[in-house]
């Protein structure tokens, strides 16, 4: 699956995006960097089953949804 992330730039100069494919599935940084090692983490969270969302986010659980490509829009 690839998705497209739609990155913002804030007043303070932080940055802040949103997944297209994965409603409701957003990640903040102080940095471009900051903001796309927590947005691969908010993805992998978002794509676990349910069931595994309670266990570490680390694990991925069966049938979780492979992500092989972020696109990222500045």
């Amino acid at each position: 699956m690839k998705v497209t992330a739609r990155v913002s730039r804030e007043t303070d100069g932080s940055y802040w995006a949103e997944v297209n494919e994965l409603p409701g599935c957003f990640a903040s940084g102080l940095t471009m960097d900051e903001l796309l090692e927590d947005l691969r983490g908010a993805i992998h969270v978002y794509t676990q089953p349910d069931d595994a969302r309670s266990e570490q986010a680390s694990q991925p659980g069966p049938g979780s949804i492979q992500v092989d490509e972020i696109k990222v829009l500045v």
